[in-house]
């Protein structure tokens, strides 16, 4: 299910991701959103691939984290 959109904000999903310790927080963004453009914080980098069934639509995204 697809969020509803936020005032001034693009449809997205907020995400944390810990990795030795160290969390990091950011937005997941969905293809085809005409308010993408306009939103100040969206990338492209961060759009979930979506996959389309016969009475449901599933999501996925690599989350690649470079451990020094």
């Amino acid at each position: 299910m697809i969020p509803g959109l936020y005032p001034g904000r693009t449809e997205h999903i907020h995400f944390k991701v810990t990795v030795n310790g160290q969390t990091y927080t950011s937005q997941l963004f969905f293809p085809g959103v005409s308010q993408n453009e306009g939103d100040s914080i969206y990338s492209a980098q961060m759009l979930v691939k979506l996959y389309t069934a016969t009475s449901s639509v599933t999501g996925t995204f690599t989350f690649v984290v470079n451990v020094a």
